[in-house]
């Protein structure tokens, strides 16, 4: 006979030795019952259609439809949430954890209004969660801010937006679907893996990669919209309007930075290396939120933003109490800057006629990328400056990066040479 190997390390191993020891407890308290004359509590057990008298017959329905019969007892879905945020508690800064049980709570408010809370989470099956799934593609987005459906529930919401003869509403774009959906399979991942509930039958369960790039891609902004934009008041008579969308479109433009990164930066943010070059420090520290570990980044100035004037604006914010540059802007409820200045943003390009379906402030980072590759500058020096991975395994960990001198002369060659820059006002910035 030939030996089979078990992987002693795996979670399968693992979970076996679990149940077999929670098995072996329940055999004792079984049998002490048996030799005392009693009756063995049937509500603690984990394994109650299983006797020590007589073997139950595998031809039972109840087999392979019991939660019970497959070694785990009833867990309702509120019960395994409530674990898991026991068990996982939100790491980070105040904001962030708001933020992440905020978003959580949205894909268990999903889950129950389907199905109820109390419903044991082990009769879920694959089907259940392809209904979500469809369910989610159905759903119009920011549906928390709207007061018409404060009092609704989602399916009320979903069947009037479906009955509405316009659709004014846009739906869940497919990218955050999918992050409902991965939310409830990483809780249900979690139960499974403890063992609370058998299995996790919601992975897998997603809307494939190659839809999503053909339904929730953003574009970069054409040559047109860009000349629209810089052509447009704020940028002929700045003094006139507040700072943030005039030096947000420009540092977004030439640096590849996210609406969030500029809008926290401080005066202090500004530095210079030991050859005097100027750079941005763009960071996660004093509250700072950073997309992800790559976000973390010193970034030189491009020449342009000294011509325009932004070292003024730079000792102006120095003066401020809070030494933020753009006080224009106030954080939003789950303590980020981006959806008050993203809906700024988008009144401003509707306003001069350059808002189109899939492009928004976000589209910088996109004209960026196309700048650095129409100038032909190398992949690793692109995601260096505006943050993006860059390289997978070991070899992605060793050196400490690209000096600023590279960086530099980088960051110089980025120029979009078919848009019109003629008409933005250089100022002293006086607001």
């Amino acid at each position: 006979m030939k030996s089979v190997f078990v992987d002693r390390n795996s979670l399968g191993y693992l979970r076996l030795l679990r149940l077999t020891y929670l098995a072996q407890v329940e055999v004792w308290e079984r049998m002490i019952a048996i030799l005392d004359g009693t009756e063995y509590d049937q509500s603690k057990s984990m394994f109650p259609t299983l006797s020590l008298q007589a073997p139950m017959p595998i031809s039972q329905s109840h087999v392979s439809q019991s939660a019970y019969a497959q070694g785990t007892n009833p867990i309702s879905i509120k019960e395994v949430f409530d674990r898991f945020w026991i068990a996982n508690p939100p790491k980070g800064t105040e904001q962030s954890c708001r933020r992440t049980r905020k978003d959580m709570d949205a894909s268990y408010r999903v889950l129950v209004e389907l199905f109820d809370e109390s419903t044991d989470a082990n009769t879920l099956t694959k089907q259940n969660f392809r209904d979500v799934l469809a369910f989610l593609r159905r759903m119009p987005k920011q549906i928390g801010n709207k007061k018409k459906w404060a009092n609704s529930s989602l399916v009320q919401i979903v069947e009037e937006v479906e009955a509405a003869s316009v659709f004014e509403d846009a739906l869940l774009s497919p990218r955050t679907v999918n992050k409902y959906i991965r939310r409830i399979a990483g809780v249900l991942k979690w139960a499974a893996d403890e063992p609370i509930i058998m299995r996790n039958h919601a992975a897998g369960i997603f809307i494939p990669e190659d839809e999503i790039d053909d339904d929730d891609s953003r574009e970069p902004f054409s040559v047109e919209q860009l000349n629209l934009i810089l052509s447009s008041a704020i940028f002929q008579e700045p003094e006139t309007h507040r700072p943030s969308i005039y030096w947000a479109t420009l540092l977004s433009l030439f640096h590849g930075m996210r609406s969030e990164e500029i809008m926290q930066l401080r005066a202090s943010d500004f530095q210079t290396d030991e050859d005097g070059t100027w750079f941005v420090d763009i960071h996660r520290r004093d509250g700072n939120f950073l997309k992800n570990k790559s976000s973390s980044r010193e970034t030189p100035l491009h020449p342009f933003m000294a011509e325009l004037g932004l070292a003024s604006l730079i000792s102006q914010a120095s003066a401020n109490e809070n030494k933020r540059l753009f006080c224009d802007v106030e954080r939003g409820a789950e303590g980020r800057f981006t959806p008050t200045f993203s809906k700024r943003y988008s009144r401003f390009l509707t306003s001069i006629s350059a808002k189109t379906e899939r492009t928004s402030f976000h589209s910088f980072r996109h004209a960026f990328r196309d700048a650095a590759r129409n100038c032909s500058i190398s992949e690793d020096r692109v995601c260096a400056l505006g943050g993006w991975a860059f390289g997978k395994g070991t070899q992605a960990k060793y050196g400490s990066g690209l000096s600023m001198s590279e960086k530099t002369k980088a960051i110089g060659a980025i120029e979009y040479p078919k848009v019109d820059f003629s008409k933005i006002k250089k100022i002293s910035w006086l607001r």
